[in-house]
């Protein structure tokens, strides 16, 4: 299993696993659960730059000569990714699914944090979406 990485249990201990990225729709008129989106990473991917260190980058160039090269590459080709932007993308994501199958309708995102989850030895971080 390739990018395996350490992820905290549901009892606290470190174990092995991937971090996850979902949306759900909470549809209250029909009591259900909807999965939106879903977005499986790592953060030892090739591409896997975290925001802390784009921020440092930005600010002092230099510090790119610290990255891997497939680092230096992807944040050179703009396709590096981190929590934050697989949040901004997921979001977006979830957005246009809602739109595209019921564009009348009008609801709210929340995003509501991160839930550590045993489902595939996972963290996964949130987004709810609410038909109001």
């Amino acid at each position: 299993m390739e990018y395996l990485g350490q992820v905290l249990s549901l009892s606290k201990q470190v174990i092995n696993g991937y971090k996850t990225m979902n949306s759900v729709l909470v549809d209250t008129n029909h009591q259900a659960v909807h999965l939106l989106n879903h977005e499986l990473y790592s953060t030892g991917m090739d591409n896997y730059i975290g925001q802390t260190v784009v921020d440092t980058i930005k600010g002092k160039p230099e510090f790119l000569s610290t990255l891997t090269p497939a680092q230096i590459a992807a944040f050179e080709a703009n396709e590096h990714v981190n929590t934050k932007i697989l949040y901004k993308k997921n979001l977006a994501q979830s957005s246009q699914v809602i739109k595209q199958v019921k564009p009348w309708v009008k609801y709210a995102i929340f995003p509501i944090g991160s839930l550590t989850m045993m489902s595939f030895l996972s963290i996964s971080i949130v987004t709810l979406a609410i038909l109001l």
